[in-house]
């Protein structure tokens, strides 16, 4: 579980503020690394159960923490490295190397050069 301190200490050079913690305005909640048994890394933002950022976070300040873990692991794929399905469904759905997309691209520019 990432601390507003090592996030500032180790991801984001700066002084960590404990009344303005990493992404306050953008995020609702904290980071986790979760590195699975069999050697898969996920990084997660996960919320937490009473506080809209948690400056220090533990196990204790999530619902359901393991539960989640354990369907994270589920989720894995093996379409690219540590992903989960539904992302690379996404991926692949709004691709533009798929043939389609890539036929109306080629079409659309050469319309365009003349």
């Amino acid at each position: 579980m990432l601390s507003n301190e090592y996030i500032y200490k180790n991801v984001i050079p700066g002084i960590p503020d404990p009344r303005n913690p990493y992404a306050s305005t953008s995020y609702y909640s904290s980071k986790l690394i979760f590195h699975t048994p069999e050697g898969h890394v996920y990084v997660m933002t996960l919320p937490a159960k009473d506080k809209f950022v948690v400056n220090d976070p533990k196990k204790a300040d999530f619902k359901n923490l393991d539960v989640v873990m354990h369907n994270l692991r589920k989720l894995r794929c093996d379409m690219y490295e540590n992903s989960l399905v539904p992302i690379a469904l996404v991926n692949q759905v709004v691709s533009l190397a798929n043939r389609p997309s890539s036929v109306l691209l080629e079409k659309f520019s050469r319309e365009g050069v003349k």
